[in-house]
């Protein structure tokens, strides 16, 4: 396999890694405009990162004990609860104490240049995918 296949394998998971971010960040933008700005809009990088941390936490989980516990059947979806119950209370918490917002939001923005990277590498990958399947090379 050359170096220029091996690019092109990579492309595509990345790529759909970065769609789902997209996705994902659409969610919770709309969430933002739809709730009232004291449920959300408010502590909008504090409650977006506690979102997304758990639920990036809780995939992984059922990525590794998924097929063990029946989560992939409709039975499954009660799974979801615990996540959804951790999610409200943290977000309860998050609103009434600043300190714990602070602490969050510090988190937030020391990852921002991770995810700078990310976007840079990931956009370059989606151009490779472009041009692969643009010029079937």
């Amino acid at each position: 396999m050359s170096v220029w296949d091996m690019i092109g394998v990579m492309a595509y998971p990345l790529s759909f890694a970065l769609f789902e971010s997209f996705l994902i960040l659409a969610g919770l933008l709309i969430t933002a405009v739809i709730l009232p700005p004291k449920l959300y809009r408010n502590w909008f990088v504090s409650q977006s990162t506690i979102v997304i941390f758990l639920a990036s936490i809780w995939a992984v989980i059922l990525q590794i004990y998924g097929q063990d516990w029946g989560m992939w059947s409709s039975r499954g979806l009660i799974g979801l609860l615990p996540l959804v119950v951790v999610i409200i209370l943290l977000a309860i918490l998050n609103a009434r104490f600043k300190s714990l917002q602070k602490v969050i939001e510090a988190l937030a923005e020391r990852m921002v240049v991770l995810v700078f990277f990310y976007v840079i590498i990931d956009v370059f990958f989606l151009l490779v995918l472009i041009f692969r399947n643009l010029f079937r090379i």
